[in-house]
């Protein structure tokens, strides 16, 4: 079992703060917890250093806007600050499925069930273009508003109540530890990651310099993390861009 203490002992022997038998005191280790919780949070940010999406869904209640966050429609520690993809699934007046349960789905007529993926629109002002906002229909677009604390989710055009399962993928938050002494719940290639990368950002508050060889071990084990982790999707060409007039969304 490996916990935070542990990682905050190494990376603080790694720096020599601490010696061979030593033990760090308490308010050494709790400030490095909390820089360890920030780092947490800053790589949980960056796609290539986390290593899953996770997806999640709701049904269509006839709005333009759901949210997500802890209170919102997608419910969620954290709102998420990007999706990833998204989809929706017209249910055909049949009740939805699980991925994981799909034979059994079938069995019960699932199969006419059709998916449309979601593009993704990137910005405001993006958005904004858009002339018939609240138009009802096959939802083709989605453009993810990242208020705080809970994100809003704009799907184009607006699905009909009930016709629709919304899925949205978005990268999974990486721990964000509560104690010193929990287990450390990470694919194994995270540890090094982890002890070396955090001695890096400890070192200059005890007025030192990290070790260059220590900053190389940091670098490449970001690199070990990067070569699991990267997903590279096909390249898609977005439509073509308007002129003059109104802003033809699906225009070509």
């Amino acid at each position: 079992m490996t916990t935070p203490l542990d990682i905050i002992t190494l990376a603080l022997k790694d720096i020599q703060v601490l010696g061979v038998g030593q033990t760090a005191l308490a308010e050494d280790s709790n400030d490095a917890f909390v820089k360890l919780n920030w780092m947490m949070a800053q790589w949980s940010r960056k796609r290539w250093l986390v290593y899953v999406l996770d997806t999640m869904k709701v049904t269509s209640n006839g709005a333009t806007r759901y949210t997500i966050g802890p209170a919102g429609d997608f419910t969620l520690d954290e709102r998420p600050d990007k999706i990833e993809s998204a989809y929706v699934r017209r249910l055909q007046g049949l009740g939805d499925f699980d991925d994981d349960d799909f034979d059994d789905a079938f069995n019960a007529g699932a199969e006419r069930q059709v998916e449309y993926h979601l593009r993704i629109i990137d910005s405001r002002e993006t958005y904004n273009r858009i002339t018939m906002k609240r138009v009802s229909g096959t939802p083709y677009a989605l453009f993810y508003d990242t208020e705080y604390p809970e994100g809003n989710i704009y799907i184009w055009p607006r699905p009909a109540d009930g016709e629709y399962t919304i899925h949205v993928s978005y990268k999974k938050a990486l721990t964000q530890f509560a104690t010193l002494v929990e287990d450390l719940v990470l694919p194994p290639e995270y540890k090094m990651a982890i002890e070396c990368n955090l001695a890096v950002r400890l070192a200059p508050g005890y007025g030192k310099t990290a070790d260059p060889a220590l900053v190389v071990l940091a670098k490449d084990s970001l690199e070990t993390l990067r070569g699991a982790n990267s997903q590279v999707p096909e390249l898609s060409m977005p439509p073509g861009l308007p002129t003059s007039g109104n802003f033809d969304f699906q225009g070509d």
